[in-house]
């Protein structure tokens, strides 16, 4: 059996504000692709990171 990302302690959720047109259409795309929202948020946060100059 998994242990959910929510209870796993290798998992932070992480959350902001966003234009509600922008958040329907990437939850559109999500769900389109059959893809989980917090797999496509951390491939792109990972992402961005590797693009800033500031190595933590």
């Amino acid at each position: 059996m998994t242990t959910s990302k929510r209870k796993s302690d290798d998992y932070s959720q992480v959350c902001g504000y966003i234009k509600k047109p922008l958040a329907l259409r990437f939850r559109t795309v999500c769900k389109a692709k059959e893809l989980e929202i917090s797999t496509v948020m951390e491939e792109l946060i990972e992402q961005w990171l590797e693009g800033q100059k500031i190595d933590i």
